[in-house]
């Protein structure tokens, strides 16, 4: 049964993390249903359909094709600057796409389409120009042969291949390798449109952990343009009739392809914020003037309930760090440029809270957060002749268990109390290891009647240390050509 459960949870987990490639695909199969047959995009050859299911990839997950500046500097994100990006990386497939066609027609139309495609993605990537941008700029040039030389092997395979049709025909065996020749050359040219050749500059200048010359990797490249082209090739070997009506098979080669190649990354930590709560009451009915039945409950009992709570404005952030199945320090082999601090203690009243890998699958997860319990015990203590007595517990309310109504369910201690699933209730004490902590949970501190609650709200991954533990602001000597 664990295997199974492994199994679902696992498909969970991809769908989850994938929901936004997911939708895509559902949103270019409908769309297909509402392209004419005389329309442009519905052409047997599928390119203008690949394109567009590569833009759409591209504006989701598109991202450069290996590392990009030095982990330890500091990157520039403008908002504008990055929306112009995404669109010039949505762009990126159509000047392939529109080359490809005046090589193959030869027509005035298609170098007009083509060139006005071009010049647009030289302005989107000249205003985008900030977007990622770092200050240390070592051993300037090279960067226009790097561009140069992209330029010419991309537009050399769009161009070659939009030569191999007219000359050898439409027949199906040059489509299958025009039209696979080109959704690889898609996924290296939204790779490469963003990179920029200080990068590699600064990571061979600061070299690797072990001391050797640190070397750009050449694998994810290589997987971008041999993957995609081998799966449509082989679709278009199983599907000898292919054409516009098996559109969606195309569409979802790439989508899958656009999981594969750039799958969302792993965050470094998740900012948390703990909000300070206050239970919602005061109107309580006036007591009747006889007393209740015992299965009733009494007017104006002392209760919390964590759907009736309202937030004050008082908030405390908190990172806590997200643990994979990897060893951390071998992620970037670069060398740090300057001595990194060691990273924050994650130790505090509670424990050591991480966003621990999933039970089931052992993947990297930063939905439930997992507080490895020390010490607390709960106090009692009444002094001796005197009415003072003090008095602490700590619980954790969980409004929407997901054990559901019929799960496992805790004893009442009164006959009004309702029933409640275990999973809704975790109370801290001494015998207590570990407890977990999703949004929406309200962490309940008592102490001598004088209550104090927090709701935890899971915020946005960060996916580099906050912080100045791997970055510093910069300064003027970065700016310095060394």
């Amino acid at each position: 049964m664990r295997f199974f459960a492994r199994i679902r949870a696992s498909l969970a987990r991809m769908g989850k993390r994938n929901i936004d490639l997911i939708g895509l695909w559902f949103a270019l199969l409908l769309a297909q249903q509402l392209v004419p047959p005389t329309n442009p995009l519905a052409r047997d050859d599928l390119l203008p359909w690949l394109a567009v299911a590569m833009s759409g990839v591209a504006l989701l997950r598109g991202r450069l094709l290996g590392p990009g500046p030095h982990p330890m500097l500091t990157r520039r994100r403008p908002e504008m600057s990055g929306w112009l990006h995404r669109a010039s990386l949505a762009i990126a497939p159509w000047v392939i796409c529109f080359t490809h066609d005046y090589a193959r027609t030869w027509m005035p139309r298609d170098l007009g389409v083509a060139t006005a495609s071009a010049i647009a993605l030289a302005v989107l990537l000249g205003l985008s120009a900030g977007w990622d941008q770092t200050a240390w700029t070592p051993r300037p040039g090279g960067g226009v042969l790097t561009w140069i030389g992209g330029t010419l092997l991309i537009g050399g395979v769009a161009a070659g291949t939009g030569l191999l049709r007219h000359y050898l025909g439409d027949a199906q065996v040059t489509r299958a390798i025009s039209a696979g020749a080109l959704l690889g050359i898609f996924f290296v040219a939204v790779g490469w449109v963003g990179g920029r050749a200080k990068n590699v500059r600064q990571r061979v200048r600061a070299g690797r952990k072990d001391g050797r010359r640190y070397r750009p990797p050449f694998f994810p490249s290589f997987l971008a343009l041999v993957g995609p082209s081998v799966g449509l090739g082989v679709l278009f070997y199983v599907l000898p009739d292919l054409d516009f009506r098996f559109a969606f098979a195309g569409a979802l080669l790439v989508v899958v392809w656009g999981a594969v190649i750039w799958p969302q990354p792993v965050p470094v930590a998740v900012a948390c914020l703990l909000h300070e709560v206050h239970p919602v009451g005061g109107r309580d009915k006036v007591h009747p003037d006889s007393a209740k039945p015992f299965e009733q409950p009494p007017d104006g009992a002392l209760r919390f309930n964590p759907l009736r709570t309202k937030r004050t404005r008082v908030m405390h952030a908190w990172y806590v760090a997200v643990q994979a199945s990897r060893i951390a320090d071998l992620d970037d082999p670069v060398k740090p440029l300057w001595p990194v601090p060691p990273p924050a203690v994650p130790y505090h009243i509670l424990g050591n809270a991480t966003f621990e890998p999933d039970p089931l699958t052992r993947s990297p997860q930063w939905d439930v957060l997992t507080v490895r319990m020390k010490s607390q015990e709960d106090t009692v203590a009444v002094s001796e002749g005197a009415d003072a007595a003090m008095t602490r517990r700590m619980v954790i309310l969980r409004p929407f268990p997901r054990t559901g109504i019929f799960g496992r369910r805790m004893t009442r201690t009164y006959r009004w109390d309702p029933r409640v699933p275990q999973e809704a209730v975790q109370v801290l004490d001494h015998t207590t290891e570990s407890a977990t902590l999703r949004t929406g949970d309200v962490l309940l501190l008592s102490t001598e009647g004088v209550a104090h609650a927090y709701e935890v709200e899971v915020g946005a991954p960060v996916y580099q240390a906050p912080g100045a533990l791997n970055a510093r602001p910069p300064q003027l000597g970065d700016y310095v050509a060394l």
